[in-house]
């Protein structure tokens, strides 16, 4: 898992690490690509705490534990129809999900970046491009809405390589676009529109998990019996004795939730901050992952682009 977490590292290179190693596969002696994203997928390993179960439930995943179960001790188990442990099953209604018996030990924050970098590769795995420029898979024509391929091949008459763009939309003939300007061009206004971004923003604190998880597990308990309560009063039959118990419980949850985010701005406060990202100082695979994490699209029109940012 902790080789997985480094930006260059593909499923693929894990694989061939444990066939190098001789460690026989799930189906054969050979480790493939997709037997080691199942593998990383599958949270028997992780340590739930608080953030595997917002990354469960905001993926609308049925979770049979109550919240104080996920203490940051034992592992999970996935349940559902074959193959539930890939990103487009987990967005389903029919997984289930439930706490272990066993110890969990590998801490959640690196489980969870191992999930966002496979949400990633799944997005542009179709494309044959990633290699030829750390935008491939964002781009997209402002003519068709097709996506915009980058094309490299060697010019016979210097040797130099050249990369060049390509809509797909012209493989289907219905698209009359011909960008004037060179993918080296496009790839500088984006590097600089991400460091103006990153300029701006301030980067997160590594916080002591096990500091804060029963602190980010009060505070959602907090937020769903808000809910709860607010659920109540939109019912008709509700008596005026009851709004007002209901009024009273709603004034003492959100005088605790606001002292538990101060409790939490302290913590914050003396946490240790990572350095800043220096966006030309990256390599590609990083480059990409950060784009990957701020962009949308990038539409690409004859002689200008525009930039679609995540909400």
């Amino acid at each position: 898992m902790r080789v997985y977490a480094y930006p260059t590292t593909s499923l693929g290179d894990i694989g061939r690490m444990m066939t190098a190693k001789q460690c026989p596969g799930p189906n054969s002696s050979k480790w493939s690509p997709c037997s080691v994203g199942r593998v990383i997928r599958n949270p028997a390993s992780v340590k739930c705490d608080h953030a595997v179960y917002k990354y469960f439930k905001n993926l609308g995943v049925n979770i049979i534990n109550p919240l104080k179960d996920f203490n940051g001790e034992h592992g999970g188990m996935l349940v559902g129809k074959k193959g539930a442990v890939t990103k487009g099953a987990l967005d389903s209604k029919g997984a289930t999900f439930a706490i272990g018996n066993w110890p969990g030990y590998i801490d959640s924050a690196l489980w969870l970046g191992c999930q966002k970098k496979l949400d990633t590769n799944e997005k542009v795995a179709s494309n044959d491009g990633p290699r030829n420029s750390w935008l491939t898979g964002l781009m997209k024509c402002g003519d068709c809405g097709r996506s915009v391929m980058v094309r490299k091949y060697k010019r016979k008459s210097d040797g130099e390589t050249v990369r060049t763009l390509r809509c797909r939309g012209k493989d289907f003939l219905d698209c009359n676009i011909k960008p004037q300007m060179r993918i080296e061009q496009i790839e500088g206004s984006v590097q600089n529109e991400l460091e103006k971004l990153l300029e701006r923003c301030k980067p997160a604190p590594f916080n002591n998990a096990n500091e804060t998880n029963e602190l980010e597990l009060e505070l959602i308990r907090i937020d769903e019996s808000v809910t709860n309560l607010m659920q109540v009063l939109k019912t008709q039959k509700v008596s005026t004795l009851t709004v007002g118990y209901i009024n009273q419980e709603l004034e003492k949850l959100t005088e605790t939730k606001k002292k538990l985010m101060e409790e939490k701005r302290n913590i914050n406060r003396e946490s240790i901050f990572p350095p800043k990202i220096i966006f030309s100082a990256l390599n590609k695979n990083d480059k990409r992952a950060v784009a990957f994490s701020y962009l949308e699209t990038v539409v690409v029109y004859e002689d200008s682009i525009s930039l679609i940012w995540k909400k």
